[in-house]
């Protein structure tokens, strides 16, 4: 029987991982990802004016810009979810998540999906800025340097690295960032689709929590750094200087674990309910 439950659990865990990357959901969401982009790109950083030959903006200036103009950020948190993090409540709602559970370990279950949702929600968001990272090199971006033009924010946590292997570290820097984005935001809409059981007011909800959360901080952030705690500001870290630049990884991964203790909380204590 042990046995039966150990593979049983390995085959769930490859059909979840399968079902949370490869699928409609994540196609849909990268295209769209990059389409907002590509707009921005376009219309917003004078691609259109100058055209390939001659666009010869810094990679650190052109994807700050990007960050700053367009409406990827505001929306952000609604596509990690999308994708798989809601899952948990549609196999609930069909009746699957019963049949499921009643042929493997239920601390198994919550941890696979936990760690599947997760992967998802990273793919979803890093994915299309692995392509605009690609795309905008190949469209003319330079180096970072002090000398080549382009923004030269002095009060910007990012200033003292801006300029390491040509801007590429910042790149790294927020690539990480996207990645940590997506897997918090896929944890934020399972958790919430553990304790709301409308699929429509669920699926809003992260958009709703990021945008308030926004508007109240921003009425004290003049005076506070608050705002540093708060996800919505944690994707463009656009921190003064003097800011450690780990402190948006860090506070990312203590979501994270947050959100990861709590997701598997509710789930055990439904279980022992019997409300899953």
């Amino acid at each position: 029987m042990s046995a039966a439950i150990v593979g049983g659990g390995i085959v769930l865990g490859i059909n979840m991982f399968k079902r949370s990357v490869f699928n409609v959901r994540m196609l849909f969401i990268v295209l769209i990802s990059l389409f907002i982009f590509m707009y921005e790109m376009i219309s917003g950083s004078s691609l259109w004016y100058w055209g390939i030959k001659n666009y010869d903006k810094n990679i650190v200036a052109h994807i700050e810009d990007l960050m700053r103009l367009s409406v990827y950020v505001p929306i952000s948190a609604i596509f990690p979810g999308i994708v798989y993090g809601f899952s948990i409540m549609e196999e609930r709602n069909s009746g699957f998540l019963k049949t499921e559970l009643s042929r493997i370990n239920k601390k198994s279950y919550i941890r696979k999906k936990i760690i599947t949702a997760g992967i998802s929600g990273m793919t979803a968001t890093l994915l299309p800025y692995i392509l605009l990272v690609i795309i905008s090199y190949a469209i003319g971006c330079t180096a970072a340097t002090p000398t080549n033009g382009g923004f030269q924010i002095q009060t910007w946590m990012w200033t003292k690295y801006m300029y390491i292997w040509g801007g590429f570290f910042y790149i790294l820097c927020e690539g990480l960032r996207f990645a940590l984005h997506g897997i918090f935001w896929a944890l934020f809409s399972m958790f919430v689709s553990l304790v709301i059981n409308n699929r429509y007011v669920a699926y809003i909800i992260p958009y709703i929590f990021d945008q308030i959360s926004e508007i109240l901080v921003r009425q004290v952030y003049v005076f506070s750094k608050i705002y540093q705690f708060v996800p919505h500001f944690l994707l463009k870290a656009s921190f003064p200087d003097g800011t450690w630049i780990g402190k948006p990884y860090l506070l990312y991964i203590l979501y994270i674990a947050v959100l990861a203790i709590a997701i598997r909380g509710v789930f055990l204590y439904q279980c022992r309910k019997g409300k899953i």
